[in-house]
């Protein structure tokens, strides 16, 4: 059996002790004024004729009627300090009454006793208790013929009321201390639930720091992979971009000399035109070769898709890393480009969204592909904050940066064009226009 169904099998032990005494008292109340009727009958009848008997009887049914209303009423219990000094005044009135006539109806007096240390706080004890002493004493007349009066008679009268009023006082202390200590256990659990309230809360949030450092550590290693694969896709970038730059073009004026030689060779010159075609055709598998290799290089967006699709893809992916929303449109009758077109339009639109993230403070960005009949126009518009293009050298990196500087020589080296129009305060479009004929 746990501590709460000890407690609780203790209160209610209590209660049905308490409803017990309440009944008790009720019944010695009861039996008392019975006995006190028929000692007055035995004793003076004639308190219980005509006037007198209404008056003593008015006054016993006036104890009675507010021992009720007061004392067995939940409405009134506990008694308020007020409630109970009024109702303790009305019965020593009543119970000294009633003395004044007769000593029958002591009892009521003594059953008063019980009554003012079950309602009054202890340091009030003292002087109601006295005051009822007083005029029982009075009606049994302990008092008379005093100081030469029957001491011993007096002592048994005294020691009967320290008797009976110490038991009570004793039941009311116990049953204080009861209520005390139901207050500090009840303190005690409610600290306890508080308690268990923190320890689950800090198991909560144990857990919670727990799934916390799980997910910053699946996104450290998301972090570390996406930072190896931008790493090996711009080592590609920057490889097939040094072999277009460089073997490309020496392949290609290599084939152009020879072929200028060869067409420069006199007709007898034949073991030399030999050797001159050996070399063109070496250069021209090189130049493949070359070209091949740039292919092999193309960005994964590239991969088995065309540049509406891999732009498509582009302006999903970045949407999604960057939260800003990003559409992408193509207008036009779609057809096919050439690979090194392709990227570098690819190239220009990653570019030009990476400024867009790192200095526009934009919320909606726009890429735009239109086919011409002989112009293919790629539009990447953002409605951040601008700038004025005619500031050269801006910190922020779109007007005069690296990143446009880059996207000017790719787009120059296809014989494209690219512009920025832009503002304070209203947005940036980055146009790109290429040649297809």
């Amino acid at each position: 059996m746990n501590l709460n169904q000890q407690l609780e099998q203790a209160e209610q032990s209590w209660d049905r002790t308490g409803t017990r005494l309440i009944l008790f008292w009720q019944i010695i109340i009861y039996a008392t004024t019975g006995l006190s009727f028929v000692e007055v009958w035995n004793e003076q009848p004639e308190l219980l004729q005509g006037w007198s008997l209404v008056l003593v009887a008015g006054l016993v049914l006036a104890y009675l009627l507010l021992f009720h209303l007061v004392l067995m009423n939940p409405r009134f219990w506990p008694v308020s300090m007020r409630v109970g000094t009024v109702y303790i005044v009305v019965q020593i009135v009543i119970v000294g009454c009633l003395s004044f006539w007769t000593r029958s109806f002591a009892g009521l007096g003594f059953a008063l006793i019980a009554q003012i240390v079950g309602i009054l706080p202890p340091r009030f004890w003292a002087y109601p208790v006295l005051i009822v002493v007083l005029m029982l004493g009075y009606s049994w007349g302990m008092y008379d013929n005093f100081p030469n009066g029957n001491w011993l008679a007096i002592g048994g009268f005294l020691f009967n009321i320290a008797l009976f009023t110490g038991m009570f006082m004793s039941i009311e202390l116990v049953s204080r201390q009861r209520e005390r200590m139901k207050s500090l256990v009840d303190e005690v659990q409610q600290a306890r639930d508080a308690a268990e309230a923190l320890a689950t809360q800090n198991a909560q949030l144990a857990a919670a720091r727990q799934q916390t450092i799980g997910e910053l550590e699946t996104t450290r290693r998301e972090l570390a992979t996406a930072e190896r694969e931008a790493g090996v896709l711009e080592e590609r970038q920057r490889l097939a971009r040094d072999i277009h730059d460089t073997l490309a073009q020496n392949f290609t004026s290599i084939v152009m000399h020879l072929e200028a030689a060869e067409a420069g060779l006199p007709a007898e010159a034949g073991s030399a035109r030999q050797h001159v075609e050996q070399a063109r055709r070496s250069a021209r598998e090189g130049l493949s070769e070359s070209r091949r290799l740039v292919g092999a290089l193309r960005p994964e967006l590239l991969e088995g898709a065309s540049l509406p699709e891999a732009l498509g893809r582009l302006a999903q992916q970045w949407s999604g890393a960057s939260g800003v929303a990003a559409t992408a449109t193509v207008t036009g009758t779609v057809r096919p480009l050439p690979p090194q077109l392709e990227v570098t339009l690819l190239r220009v639109a990653q570019e030009a969204l990476a400024n867009v993230r790192k200095h526009a403070q934009a919320s909606n960005v726009t890429l735009t592909l239109s086919f011409m009949d002989d112009e293919l126009i790629l539009d990447v518009q953002d409605d951040g904050v601008g700038f004025d293009p005619n500031q050269p050298h801006r910190s922020n990196g779109q007007n005069g940066g690296y990143g446009l500087t880059s996207m000017r020589e790719r787009v120059g080296q296809l014989g494209g064009t690219l512009s920025v129009e832009s503002a304070p305060g209203e947005g940036t479009t980055v146009v790109v226009e290429v040649g297809t004929a």
